[in-house]
């Protein structure tokens, strides 16, 4: 498998061909156009739950933007010391985020375990006024390392991130 940036990957073909049938087309903007409409209804149906999307050309600018989205202000991002968005997004997140700088954890096979979250957060909390506390945790399902979390792990460590008011960010971009 690949798992290098989507950065450098050519475009689907079957994207390709249905941008090339939009050229020229006028529609409506900021996710009003039928494209958008129609990408609600098909996610909609495929997670079978009413969803919000907002597409954007690049798994970084997604990852950046859902964090921005989610991160409060003055706050730390915790994730995998091998995950894409420490490792190869060129500071987009903290960019995005008021500079919330991203903390890495140690984890075996590219996955965070429970107990060193823990660490990590005890280390980085709202007690200590020099530092930033950590209120997002940024996963990958599946990992860099083509490893998948657990329905238990997810639930450990998203059962940690509520107890804890941390909110929790899923990279899903090998999702499917």
């Amino acid at each position: 498998m690949n798992f290098r940036s989507d950065n450098t990957a050519s475009m689907h073909p079957k994207i390709l061909e249905y941008l090339s049938r939009e050229v020229g087309k006028h529609d409506k903007s900021y996710g009003s156009d039928a494209s958008t409409q129609k990408l609600h209804l098909l996610l909609a149906d495929i997670f079978e739950t009413e969803v919000a999307v907002f597409p954007v050309t690049t798994g970084t600018a997604a990852n950046a933007l859902a964090l921005a989205a989610i991160t409060p202000r003055c706050s730390a991002i915790a994730c995998h010391k091998g995950a894409h968005i420490f490792t190869d997004e060129c500071a987009a997140p903290g960019f995005f985020c008021d500079s919330s700088p991203l903390i890495p954890i140690e984890g075996k096979n590219g996955k965070i375990g429970l107990d060193s979250l823990q660490s990590i957060c005890e280390l980085f909390s709202e007690n200590d006024p020099q530092c930033s506390p950590v209120k997002t945790l940024s996963i990958t399902q599946a990992t860099e390392h083509g490893t998948i979390y657990s329905l238990a792990e997810l639930e450990a460590l998203s059962n940690f991130a509520n107890a804890n008011d941390i909110r929790l960010h899923m990279d899903g971009a090998r999702f499917a």
